[in-house]
């Protein structure tokens, strides 16, 4: 048995249960509470991020007060809604009770910058950083760790963490859908629930498949982002491609006017 050894002279007030006492309380979720508020107000107010106006339709889709909120997005070659998707994420970790985030992606861009966003709002507010806590797949509250933004790995997904997502408050992003397996696709569509937020976004490469049949179900938002609508580089890029492939081409119409192949 460990013998206990006095520190201090009797009588000698220490600091170190009012530095528990303190610290308990700047990992507290209350410490969130300065930050529930819509969307595009956290954007400007806490992100440092400003939407891009390309982005418009898909938000007001997944902030609808009533329908579905899923969108299934095709989009040109070029388009990376990373800065979107990381924002979203965050929105869902911080700004709401019991909030959480789940990245499909091969790329990680989008966890990157959402730590990113994390790391600006932490010099606005250095207690912020004491209530989470990092690590290279997840941001996650201590106080409550399933509130977390988490960066899914292929080699431990399995049909159980697909189910615990089922009906929780969320966010679901999956970049590059048309690189992913029709595995994960199909399991994603049966597991989310129309009032849960999620992107499905991917270049259109391909007229079967399970992100084409996303793209078709009537329980998804189809939305669609030519890269006409990225500005004037893509919109060179796309007449470009238009003269060297044919306008009736599948490589144009599926990357430069996200299109899916007949």
């Amino acid at each position: 048995m460990p013998k206990k050894i006095a520190m201090f002279k009797p009588g000698v007030r220490s600091y170190q249960n009012t530095a528990l006492d303190n610290f308990d309380q700047d990992i507290h979720p209350d410490i969130l509470r300065y930050l529930q508020t819509n969307f595009r107000a956290a954007c400007k107010e806490h992100f440092h991020y400003e939407v891009d106006p390309v982005w418009d339709e898909i938000v007001s889709a997944l902030f609808r007060p009533s329908g579905n909120t899923r969108v299934a997005l095709a989009h040109a070659s070029g388009c990376r809604p990373h800065s979107l998707a990381a924002a979203l994420s965050v929105w869902f970790l911080l700004c709401t009770h019991m909030g959480r985030a789940f990245v499909f992606s091969p790329d990680i861009a989008t966890f990157t910058i959402a730590r990113e966003i994390i790391q600006l709002m932490t010099l606005d507010n250095p207690a912020l950083g004491y209530a989470l806590e990092f690590d290279a797949l997840s941001v996650r509250l201590k106080a409550a760790p399933e509130r977390r933004i988490e960066w899914m790995h292929p080699d431990t997904l399995t049909d159980t963490k697909i189910e615990q997502m089922k009906g929780c408050y969320s966010f679901v992003f999956v970049d590059q859908a048309h690189q992913c397996a029709n595995e994960l696709l199909e399991a994603l569509r049966e597991a989310i629930y129309p009032q849960q937020a999620a992107l499905i976004a991917g270049v259109p490469m391909s007229a079967h498949g399970a992100f084409k049949a996303l793209y078709d179900d009537p329980d998804f938002v189809a939305m669609r982002i030519d890269a006409m609508a990225l500005g004037e580089f893509h919109a060179a890029e796309a007449q470009k491609a238009r003269e060297l492939n044919g306008e009736d081409s599948d490589l144009y119409r599926s990357t430069m006017l996200a299109e899916f192949p007949h």
